[in-house]
């Protein structure tokens, strides 16, 4: 008799965690609404400027990379589609030792790089690369 008194003891000790849940449910929800989310900024990067001193040589063939992503050679606009063509002209000319492309300081750097393909494409070995704020004045 003494063990159905024992073991009928042991089933009604119930632990609600109900209220438990609630709480920590609250707590989540007030963090959540009080966290502050910092917005981090980029990168800033400061390209260069163009001195007088980095002029390209003579035979250097020179492309201009406008702020709104025009491309121009010799103050006419020849476009992404006209830059092999032009530089495979050069080569065939002789007269391409160098490819020399200045971009304009606004310019996004996928144009840029499109163009850095180009010269690729075209089989172009030496190509430097300057910024210029004067570029989108075309």
């Amino acid at each position: 008799m003494k063990r159905a008194l024992r073991k009928g003891r042991g089933d009604s000790a119930d632990i609600n965690i109900s209220p438990l849940i609630d709480m920590v449910f609250i707590l989540l929800i007030f963090f959540i609404v009080t966290t502050v989310f910092v917005e981090e900024d980029g990168l800033g990067i400061e390209t260069p400027n163009i001195s007088p001193i980095d002029k390209p040589p003579a035979e250097a063939f020179i492309i201009h990379l406008s702020k709104g992503g025009v491309v121009y050679h010799e103050g006419v606009e020849i476009g992404y589609d006209g830059v092999v063509r032009s530089l495979r002209r050069a080569r065939a000319a002789g007269g391409l030792e160098s490819v020399t492309i200045e971009v304009d300081r606004q310019a996004r750097v996928s144009s840029a790089a499109r163009l850095l393909d180009l010269c690729k494409e075209a089989e172009v070995e030496k190509v430097s690369m300057k910024t210029s704020p004067a570029a989108d004045s075309l």
